[in-house]
């Protein structure tokens, strides 16, 4: 068996991978685009409740073992979004998640993917 496929984790932190990238394109033009703009906001959106659903998909061992990453504040934000998408207060929420989380997120899964698949070993984050 391909040591990608016996690693549970490969596809769920590809997807997180994916919709990180997503998001940090989604709000490169910065915040007077996403709160001025539905349309961005909700792919935004969207793509957070990616992240998040990708995430509790990761396995026990896979988030022990990376304790840098705030999996509890990525699954709240997520759920956050499903459950009060485009109040302002939630908008602001999100966007300083995009800022401030995703990109250590993103830092994070990229050293432990860089190591290999069945690499659960604690990175430090930046």
């Amino acid at each position: 068996m391909n040591p990608v496929e016996s690693d549970p984790d490969h596809l769920p932190v590809s997807h997180m991978l994916r919709a990180i990238a997503e998001i940090e394109r989604d709000t490169a033009a910065g915040p007077s685009l996403f709160f001025g703009d539905k349309r961005t906001q909700k792919v935004v959106l969207f793509d957070v409740i990616h992240l998040a659903e990708s995430a509790s998909r990761t396995t026990p061992t896979f988030r022990k073992e990376n304790r840098s990453i705030r999996w509890v504040r990525i699954a709240s934000v997520g759920a956050q979004v499903l459950t009060s998408a485009g109040r302002e207060s939630n908008l602001k929420r999100v966007w300083e998640f995009t800022q401030v989380e995703v990109p250590r997120i993103g830092r994070s899964l990229r050293r432990t993917r860089s190591r290999g698949p069945n690499h659960l070993r604690q990175v430090p984050d930046d």
